[in-house]
């Protein structure tokens, strides 16, 4: 699977993901791809989109966006 983010400013790195992706995995991948490109490009203050899919709705996840 491939994962990025994209917005008027340009796109984030392409991150290749193995398998199936669980809460954790998930939230490796924000920070490690979406939030550099996301401070870089529009500081602290952004709003990320994203649909209902059970790892993107867990209570890990949940807190990680909390934090």
């Amino acid at each position: 699977m491939v994962w990025g983010a994209f917005s008027a400013k340009g796109k984030s790195k392409l991150a290749m993901l193995a398998g199936r992706q669980a809460s954790v995995q998930y939230t490796y991948t924000v920070s490690e791809f979406l939030l550099p490109y996301a401070h870089l490009n529009y500081g602290v203050d952004f709003v990320y989109q994203q649909d209902n899919a059970s790892i993107h709705t867990s209570k890990e996840t949940m807190q990680f966006f909390e934090e």
